[in-house]
Formats: C-alpha cells, structure tokens, sequence
C-alpha cells in the first residue's frame, strides 16, 4: 500500500495541505520552520498522540490519510480538538482496523532510516543482509554455524592441549617378578642339592680317614699281639676278621667316592648373580614400562583429540567458504555496498567514516528491505538538503524501484526541483 490521498487541516505548522498523490512520491522544499516536516510526517501523526498537535488558536483539526493499491485501500483519521483526539481507521469493506494492527503494517524504519546509524555494528550488518539477495543461502544460520563451527574448533583444541604428552618414554617389556623368584629357587635348589652330595662326599672321606686310622693302629697291636700269638690265637682271629670287614668296608666307600667324585665333578653349581640382579631391578624396569603403557594411552588421547581439532577446522574453513561464495554471489541493494569480515562498506569506505550525504543513501537501502516486508510501503526522509543531488536521485530510485513511496522534505534557498513542491507558511492546495 502507498498514501493514495493525504489531508492535513490545522495540525501544528499545516494550517491546510490537501494533496492526491495516488501513490506517487512527495517531494516538499522551502524555508524552515514552514511545516515540510509536519506535512510528510502525517502517517506516523495519525498514530501519535501529541499535546500541541492543534494549531494555535483553532478549535479543529484534522489529519486524514488514503492508503490503498488497486485493489483495496484504507481510510486513517485522525480529529483533533482542544481537548480531545480522536482516531478512526477503517478499511475498503466498511470494516474498523485497530490502532495495533494498523501499526504492525508500517516498518519502524520508514518514518527515518537513518536511525541505522544508531545500531550497533552488528545490528546494522545484519540489516543488510536482510536487505541482500543470498538466494536460498541464509547467512545469518551461516555465520551461527561458523560461530559454533569454532566454538568446537577452540574446544577441540583445548582438549588436545590438555592432554598433549611429553616425549615418549624408552619402552622396555615388564618383568614377572614372581617367575624370576621361582627361577631362582629352582636354581637354589639344584645348588643346594650339589651342595649335598659335596657334604656326603667330606663325609665319606672323613670316615675313610677313621678307618685308616683304625687300621693302624690294629696293625700296631698286631705287631703286639705278634708276640702273643699263642696266648691270643681267639683274639686274632678276631681282629682278622674285624680287619677283613674294615677292608670290605673301606674298598666299598672306596668305590662311593670315587663315584661321588666323579659326581661331584660332574654337577656344576648355577650362577644366581645375574637373575638376582634382575630381581633387584625388576621395579624400576616396571615402573618404566607402566610409564611407557601410561604415555602411549595419553598420546593416544592427545592424537585423538588433535584430530577432532582438525575436524573442526575444516569444517569452519568449509562453512567460512561457502559463506564467502554467498557473499561474493549476492545481490546487494546499492551498488558499491558490500560486507568484509563483518563491516558494511560503501565504495571501499566503512559505514562509520562515510559522509551524511553516502549515510543516508545507505541507511536508505539497509531499509529497503524491512519496509518492503510490511504492508504499508512508504518512508519518510527528511532534510535531504543533506544529500547531494546524484545521492538523492539514486535513493529515490532505490525506493521506487521496489514499490515504495518517498516523502521528503528539503530545506532550499529559493530553487525548486522539478516535481517539488513548496509550503510556505503551512499552506499547499491543489
């Protein structure tokens, strides 16, 4: 919808403005203070209550508003008396509008868009990707994709630095030490059985030694006994028999010692040294295989994690770049507007150092597309004086070319463009 019809009688500066533009724009100039303001602002009057709204010294006042296209239209009012202020708004079909439902078609940007200038950088980027054609690409869900994308890229890489492990200790094999202990039993216990055959050899060698003793000395008492062989026939006899079995005995232990010997030398005794040594070192061998086993569990861990951090960095370089191609696809409203690494720019400038005159054009066609998006399709700029001639030619094509209607005032010394049209002390008829 634009303003088809618009009627201002006694409100502030307009003592009469009556004015069919079936939709076309509204282009006022003049002096200051002589109602141009009052006159394009009539819109956003009829929804504002205003104590000072009547003219000084009149007694009525009305403020009323065509809005429509081809096919319906509506009809705002808005009287006006010392004490009261009343608004009707009714539709094509006779039927009433409420106030909250006729604002709701009307963009808050209409009545200035340069209030973009008071948004927050963000706010104002985010504006202008409204106002840009991606496509079906929504660069909005983009950059929150981007922006957990590297949410998860930081984390990933926070755990991996959190568990990075130093150099990889020397790996050796862990040891058992209760088989090396039964080892070295087994070991002990072949010694200890040498051991014993070399204690019943001395102890065979002891007794042959008693017997040759015990042979001597019956060889010396034979010699005694030599002289009483006579008187001690009986007892001869019996000491040669008592030598008889001696003999036997000593030829048998002469046999078991040379067999133990030959035993003996036979055996060899098991070297234990080198198995107690490892038993004695068997913690610390351990203790370095539990940190080698730990390490390997970490690094495996860290290797883990550094691979989700990859994960993630590509992922924001695959969001970041299919980002880049909307942006470098899109259709921006002006020429010369562009997006980079979050800032508006105007023919190369930022948004913050442009002029008033590059400004406006700019907030003109950040608005576009929010004004566009409501049903009523007008705006309101006032004191285009600001803007030079060829900026103001391009925001009102700017605005036209998408079905929305200008209403604007400019402060001029005496020259009048084409289709302006002047008010001098708050009076146009026509």
């Amino acid at each position: 919808m634009n303003i088809l019809e618009l009627e201002i009688v006694n409100n502030r500066k307009i003592k009469c403005f009556i004015k069919k533009l079936a939709g076309d724009n509204l282009e006022i100039s003049g002096d200051t203070g002589q109602g141009k303001t009052t006159a394009i602002s009539a819109l956003w009057d009829i929804l504002e209550k205003r104590a000072d709204a009547l003219t000084h010294g009149q007694k009525k006042g009305t403020i009323r508003i065509k809005l429509g296209d081809s096919e319906r239209f509506i009809v705002a009012t808005r009287e006006i008396t010392p004490k009261t202020s009343t608004i009707n708004i009714m539709d094509s079909d006779g039927k009433g509008v409420s106030i909250a439902d006729f604002k709701q078609m009307i963009s808050d940007l209409s009545i200035n868009p340069h209030q973009i200038c008071q948004m927050k950088p963000k706010q104002r980027t985010e504006t202008l990707l409204k106002a840009a054609n991606l496509g079906d690409f929504d660069l909005i869900q983009a950059d929150a994709d981007i922006a957990k994308a590297e949410a998860d890229r930081l984390n990933a890489y926070r755990t991996a630095e959190s568990l990075k492990v130093g150099p990889e200790p020397e790996k050796v094999k862990p040891v058992s030490v209760s088989a090396l202990v039964a080892t070295k039993d087994e070991m002990e216990a072949v010694n200890a059985g040498n051991q014993k055959l070399r204690d019943q050899l001395d102890r065979l060698k002891t007794e042959k030694a008693t017997i040759e003793q015990t042979q001597k000395q019956i060889q010396t008492q034979l010699k005694t006994i030599e002289e009483e062989k006579k008187r001690l026939a009986i007892r001869e006899k019996t000491l040669n028999d008592s030598l008889s079995e001696t003999t036997k005995q000593a030829t048998e232990i002469d046999q078991r010692i040379a067999k133990g010997a030959d035993i003996v030398e036979k055996t060899k005794d098991l070297d234990t040294a080198a198995i107690r040594a490892e038993i004695a070192n068997a913690e610390s061998v351990n203790k370095r295989a539990a940190q080698h086993e730990a390490w390997k569990a970490n690094n495996e861990k860290y290797e883990a994690a550094v691979g989700k951090h990859r994960e993630a960095d590509e992922q924001v370089k695959v969001l970041a770049a299919k980002r880049k191609e909307a942006l470098d696809n899109a259709k921006w409203p002006l020429e010369g507007l562009e997006i980079i690494d979050g800032d508006i720019l105007y023919n190369g400038c930022l948004f913050d150092n442009l002029g008033e005159s590059e400004t406006m054009l700019v907030c003109a066609a950040l608005a576009i597309s929010d004004i566009k998006a409501h049903k009523i399709k007008v705006v309101r700029m006032d004191r285009v004086e600001s803007m030079s001639k060829a900026d103001y030619e391009k925001l009102r094509e700017l605005f036209n070319g998408e079905g929305i209607q200008v209403l604007s005032t400019r402060v001029s010394r005496g020259d009048v463009e084409p289709n302006e049209i002047v008010i001098v002390d708050g009076e146009y008829k026509s």
